[in-house]
């Protein structure tokens, strides 16, 4: 038998090809916490860059300053000089910054920096444990680069404690907000309030609004253990705050001033209906400043509170948010903490949560049908404390550059030149940012005359100007002016002096006058 041959065709074996997944793909479920991670590298960024700055002390900086300075801790105790306030822990931790690292603008700002990035890493875990990831995400970019929380980073007050006061007792309470128990939560909520008020003052009424959530959540569940452990909280923070209002506080209560200076900033007691505009008033001008934001975002802030109180355990979290509001509004009432501006920066982070999801729910409804406009609305969002925060760097709210006005008045300065320090009225002038940085200049301390306080006298300005002896140029220091005494100032010397050359940085100047 033939065999018959058959043809075989070979072809090139062609390798099986694995299936690798895109890099995209892999990289996917880091996203957030890669995300994460540049907002706080931002945000840390932001407030090194305004901390590194190196600005003058301001006057509030420079009063607060020079009773650090001049003080020991235990007289810190004591009312402050300069009718200033602030928290003892705050005061002590400064204290011991200039300790170790002297008694420059650095060391006295250093326990804010620290504090400020302390509220953004507290933030970050607040705004994950109490909102969904997008709205977390936004919240935490929100507070990154919200302006005044930068700006007050690198200043000698108490603001950037406040703010960390805040975010710290959010992030200890998130967990039992959304529901979740456990001893040690109590425990560090009960230690970490009890620790705050001695670093800030307003975290009292943080601490109501959380109290207030969760012992409301215990008694309509008939949790009795909860009830307790809401009890045994309050009572810890309760007794560590009035230690506090007995050491410290109660000395800024009683201090005539100040009661004087924010009158207009109290809630009228008691309330008639017309005093709502009063409220609306305040609450549009905290959106601004300390805010950061435009008007425009009250409407993702009512949005966000619909959405939070449609939510598991949203009324719980709703309630601790907007309970330091009320609070505050009911001690305003009572003529014990003004509704107004830089002592409201304790409420920026509810207020960015509030915001933040407001704006994401926006964002997704909107993005069904219109992703471009959900994106515009978005950038609008960020983009308007983002420029903001942009001007607070390179034009900061309280630039009053006296320190480089005395460097130059120093190279200019000539045998027989005079000083005269405008002191202002008690709430403005040079005189305490002065003090602070003369010892740092060769000015004769003789050519020198510190003006007095004479708001209501403003004559004595003049009777110490003529009591100044004739001859050689007068030089004449201001800054933090009170605008219409300084203007009068100013007017009275070229009445009887020839004009000299002057030295003008931001918020500060010095004006040579010579004999005609």
């Amino acid at each position: 038998m033939t065999r018959m041959a058959v043809p075989i065709t070979l072809e090139p074996r062609t390798a099986a090809t694995p299936r690798v997944s895109s890099l995209p793909a892999i990289l996917l479920p880091y996203l957030p916490l890669v995300l994460t991670l540049i907002a706080l590298a931002c945000g840390i960024a932001l407030r090194g860059m305004a901390f590194a700055a190196d600005r003058s002390l301001w006057i509030d900086e420079a009063m607060l300053a020079l009773n650090i300075l001049k003080r020991s801790p235990s007289e810190l105790f004591q009312p402050l000089d300069h009718n200033q306030g602030a928290p003892l822990g705050f005061l002590l931790a400064c204290k011991a910054s200039t300790g170790c690292f002297g008694n420059g603008e650095y060391a006295l700002r250093l326990p804010a920096l620290l504090a400020s990035i302390l509220a953004l890493l507290a933030f970050a875990l607040a705004s994950k444990q109490l909102l969904p990831r997008p709205a977390a995400q936004l919240a935490l970019w929100l507070f990154a680069i919200s302006p005044y929380l930068i700006a007050y980073s690198a200043e000698c007050k108490q603001y950037s404690t406040d703010a960390a006061a805040s975010a710290v007792l959010l992030a200890l309470a998130a967990g039992l907000l959304n529901g979740r128990a456990g001893f040690w939560r109590w425990v560090l909520l009960a230690l970490g309030g009890a620790v705050a008020v001695w670093f800030s003052h307003p975290s009292l009424f943080v601490m109501l609004g959380l109290g207030s959530a969760l012992l409301a959540r215990a008694v309509l569940g008939k949790d009795r253990k909860a009830v307790y452990a809401v009890l045994i909280t309050g009572s810890v923070w309760i007794s560590s705050f009035a230690t506090v209002y007995a050491v410290n506080l109660r000395h800024i209560g009683e201090n005539r001033y100040l009661q004087d200076y924010w009158a207009g900033y109290f809630l009228p007691f008691p309330s008639k209906a017309t005093d709502l505009f009063w409220i609306v008033e305040k609450l549009g001008q905290f959106l601004a400043y300390p805010g950061g934001f435009a008007m425009a975002v009250a409407i993702p802030i009512f949005v966000g509170i619909a959405t939070l109180a449609k939510q598991r355990n949203g009324k719980v979290i709703l309630t601790a948010l907007l309970g330091p509001f009320a609070f505050a509004l009911v001690a305003s009432s009572l003529q014990k903490y003004p509704f107004c501006g830089r002592l409201l920066i304790f409420l920026v982070p509810m207020m960015i949560l509030l915001v933040a999801s407001g704006a994401a729910e926006l964002a997704a409804m909107i993005g069904r049908n219109s992703p471009a406009i959900a994106a515009l609305g978005l950038a609008f969002l960020i983009l308007t404390p983002a420029i903001e925060s942009r001007k607070q760097l390179c034009d900061p709210k309280h630039a009053e550059e006296l320190k480089p006005v005395l460097r130059e008045l120093q190279s200019q300065w000539q045998p027989g030149d005079r000083l005269y320090v405008y002191n202002g009225s008690g709430d403005a002038g040079a005189g305490p940012a002065f003090e602070f940085y003369a010892s740092q200049f060769a000015l004769p301390r003789d050519r020198i005359v510190l003006g007095g306080i004479h708001r209501a006298e403003p004559d004595e300005y003049l009777n110490e100007v003529r009591a100044m002896a004739p001859g050689g140029r007068v030089w004449f220091l201001a800054s933090h002016e009170h605008r219409d005494e300084v203007i009068w100032l100013r007017a009275y010397f070229e009445s009887i002096r020839k004009p000299g050359p002057a030295i003008v940085r931001p918020g500060a100047g010095a004006f040579a006058y010579d004999e005609r």
